[in-house]
């Protein structure tokens, strides 16, 4: 039996076939003889390790693409993004520390304290005691530590 081989994507067809079997393509390269198969010599394919370096990158899918794209966007509305220049202190890892400037709550403001007194603790109900400062909360995402400074 002979054989050709399809021009778009390199499967053996049978000689008598008007169409190839794999991608439907009507477009051929006549090889071999009648009776044997044809082989990689015949057929001038490149071997798997040629074939692995003109390969692009494998594709990834949509759905992929789309789950790692919703992923990168609730870390960084949860940590912040990815601050090439921070180094982690607890593992020593540069380009994996994302940084966000937070309010924290820090101490008893001298202030709402006193009106505290005035008002006869009224005023606590609407602003309490303790006052807010900014901080940069910064997460590793390589050790998954998370430290403010």
């Amino acid at each position: 039996m002979a054989f050709k081989l399809c021009a778009k994507c390199g499967q053996q067809v049978r000689e008598i076939d008007d169409h190839c079997w794999n991608c439907k393509s009507d477009k051929f390269r006549p090889t071999g003889t009648a009776g044997t198969p044809a082989t990689a010599a015949t057929l001038n394919r490149p071997t798997p390790a040629q074939q692995a370096e003109a390969e692009p990158a494998k594709q990834v899918s949509f759905w992929e693409r789309a789950q790692a794209e919703a992923q990168r966007r609730v870390d960084d509305d949860k940590w912040g993004e990815v601050n090439p220049a921070l180094v982690c202190p607890h593992c020593q890892t540069k380009g994996k520390v994302r940084a966000l400037l937070t309010k924290r709550k820090k101490g008893i403001s001298g202030a709402k304290a006193t009106g505290a007194v005035l008002t006869l603790g009224w005023s606590i109900l609407a602003t309490g005691l303790s006052r807010k400062e900014y901080a940069t909360q910064a997460h590793c995402d390589s050790c998954n530590s998370t430290w403010d400074f």
